[in-house]
């Protein structure tokens, strides 16, 4: 038997074994042989060799059923805590003693172990798939013990328990978001090739992309990366810096699946409209219908912009949204990075985002982005200290909307790709100086087109 795996699916046997076993299935063919799941292990004595197999996997799937995270008070108890934290963060060796003292016939919870020990794991790709939100089950508002709370920071794959489409329309985002790409062993070597190669130049410094690959080597880097396994064709002058900066936008990138809604602001049911809303541009509503797309779960950031742009930026400003760009700045840079990457990228179309903001085909039904709270999901003027957040959900108290998407009420406002009229285009989402009103998923406001503003930033679109 294998001691490591790419891959490790991690359920709990009586609520959700079914579903793993059905999802590593669909998986199978795409990752052959590189998938840990063994239900053999997950009763009576914990098999140490499943805690190697976290160690030293690079994803880390969690498929959760309705109650597969539900506990009793007693789990809650500081001893329980303390003995779940001590199993997850200790050596494998001393895992082994634990649980060798403790007897096979001791009351363990071997999922609480396995997601301890990968959120113990630094680097660790884990992704929560889970249950649609209904008025019965909300994973990021579930009662969890603290030591494995924190696994509710993850951006989170949210699935259907239709039979007829179980996980087939998630498997492409899932993808998407797994650092294990797939193929076989060849494949694997030449990636790993790549990035030594990678490295090395790194080491050196400065050199471009083009002095140390064929064009054959950097299409290999990006094989099945792109979205929904697009080719890329990386041209010829692409920089080392551009081709990782769009590789990183590409890989925070969400599947938004197409649809109908109503856009704008809903009256309420005696004809009148929240105070809230503006109704010299939220409303009347209106029927939309949406193609399915790709949009970024994050606002572009400073490193992303200047890299793709060839520009000079502070380090330390790196992850925060770019900000003081026009809609012809923006125009400018999706046409850079296109070029680069052979992909359309382009601003959302102002239905596009709303749909997006509302959770697409996932509907949150929510006044803001992910939540009727604003301090959930969104930095603004009374929670924001007057400046623009990281876009980096490890190190933000925010959560994200139902389809894994973060601020899009908040931070900083987004341009999009629709006129409001001749040479002024609509900008949504507020920012980290707005009120609440203007975080709301259905309000619009007009900016000129040449405008730099401190608060507006834009957020990518790709059409499937």
């Amino acid at each position: 038997m294998k001691s490591t795996y790419d891959i490790f699916i991690s359920y709990r046997r009586t609520d959700s074994g079914d579903k793993a076993e059905h999802l590593k299935d669909l998986l199978e063919p795409k990752f052959r042989e590189r998938i840990s799941f063994d239900r053999e292990n997950l009763t009576g004595l914990f098999d140490v060799s499943l805690v190697q197999r976290i160690d030293g996997c690079r994803d880390f799937l969690l498929i959760l059923g309705r109650n597969s995270l539900d506990f009793a008070e007693e789990d809650f108890r500081p001893e329980r805590v303390d003995l779940y934290r001590y199993l997850a963060a200790c050596s494998q060796q001393e895992f082994g003693k634990k649980i060798e003292e403790l007897g096979p016939q001791a009351d363990i919870d071997f999922v609480r172990i396995e997601i301890g020990r990968a959120l113990c794991r630094k680097g660790l790709n884990i992704i929560p798939i889970v249950p649609e939100s209904s008025d019965s089950f909300n994973f990021s508002k579930q009662r969890l013990p603290p030591d494995i709370a924190g696994i509710q920071r993850y951006e989170a794959v949210f699935y259907s328990d239709n039979p007829d489409a179980l996980f087939k329309d998630i498997v492409p985002k899932l993808i998407a978001r797994m650092r294990s790409r797939p193929g076989g062993k060849l494949r694997r070597g030449l990636l790993y090739a790549v990035v030594l190669l990678l490295l090395s130049v790194l080491t050196v410094g400065g050199v471009v992309l083009r002095h140390m690959k064929t064009e054959k080597e950097k299409k290999a880097l990006m094989v099945d990366e792109a979205l929904g396994g697009k080719p890329l064709n990386w041209t010829e002058s692409a920089t080392l810096e551009q081709v990782r900066a769009a590789v990183e936008i590409l890989e925070r990138m969400v599947y938004v699946e197409g649809g109908s809604y109503m856009m704008g602001a809903e009256r309420n049911p005696d004809g009148t409209y929240d105070e809230d809303v503006d109704p010299d541009l939220d409303v009347p509503q209106k029927k939309c219908v949406v193609a399915s797309f790709w949009i970024g779960k994050y606002e572009v950031t400073v490193g992303q912009w200047h890299r793709i742009m060839n520009g000079e930026y502070d380090g330390e400003d790196a992850m925060l949204p770019v900000t003081d760009v026009s809609y012809i700045d923006c125009q400018a840079f999706v046409s850079v990075l296109s070029d680069l990457t052979n992909l359309e990228f382009r601003l959302p179309a102002e239905e596009e985002w709303e749909y997006a903001a509302r959770g697409g085909v996932y509907p949150d039904g929510t006044k803001y982005s992910g939540s009727d709270d604003p301090d959930m999901v969104a930095w603004y003027s009374a929670n924001s200290g007057g400046r623009p957040h990281d876009c980096d959900a490890s190190n933000s108290p925010m959560y994200c909307n139902s389809l894994d998407i973060y601020d899009m009420s908040g931070n900083v406002s987004e341009w999009c790709g629709t006129e409001f009229s001749s040479g002024v285009a609509v900008v949504r989402g507020g920012n980290y100086d707005s009120e609440t009103y203007e975080l709301t998923v259905y309000h619009r406001e007009p900016l000129a087109m040449e405008d730099r503003v401190e608060t507006v930033g834009l957020r990518l679109a790709v059409s499937d």
